[in-house]
């Protein structure tokens, strides 16, 4: 018997279809996925990124390109055993993520990853008119930066949502060649 929502609705009747899957060649300051159709109930994103500075720096995302204070939300993260809860409130981006870069002496060749959930893609929430999604990430460098994030967010603006944009918390550093981003969605 297959696997079922709480509302009754088989597992195995919805589709995943891969909706996008972008490849980073050349250092990129921002990656942007378009054209994403609205006929999907939910959308996932599964992304592998580092960047082309020693820094290891926090993945941003955003919605349809809107750098308005439209991101609200919480995040945890862990480093080692350390742990920083913050919020966000009123943001011009969502934070989903942590990756490392290309030159830090030990974390060469080594990528985040991260997966990014839309709950209810273009259609958002009837109560509260947002688009709620979740993020989880994790990066490796060593026994000292080895990081585990999560949060939870919504967007502040109603659909269509037709592009995310994703890119590093200094606005100068690139994701490096061998990123990648791909983007899913349930119908």
């Amino acid at each position: 018997m297959p696997a079922t929502y709480a509302t009754s609705v088989p597992v195995s009747t919805q589709a995943v279809t891969l909706v996008s899957r972008t490849v980073v060649s050349t250092a990129t300051l921002t990656v942007t996925i378009s054209s994403i159709p609205s006929t999907y109930r939910q959308l996932r994103v599964h992304w592998m990124a580092r960047s082309d500075n020693a820094t290891i720096y926090a993945m941003f995302m955003r919605i349809n390109g809107d750098t308005g204070a439209n991101y609200h939300g919480v995040i945890q993260t862990q480093n080692v055993a350390t742990i920083t809860p913050a919020g966000m409130s009123g943001s011009a981006y969502a934070r989903v993520g942590v990756i490392g870069g290309t030159t830090t002496p030990t974390a060469s060749g080594q990528f985040g990853t991260g997966v990014i959930d839309f709950h209810s893609w273009n259609t958002a929430n009837p109560t509260l008119g947002r688009l709620g999604f979740t993020s989880v990430s994790q990066y490796h460098e060593n026994g000292s930066n080895a990081y585990l994030e999560q949060g939870g967010f919504f967007y502040n603006a109603a659909p269509p949502y037709t592009s995310l944009s994703f890119y590093t918390a200094n606005a100068a550093v690139s994701s490096q060649a061998g990123s990648e981003f791909s983007v899913y969605g349930l119908s």
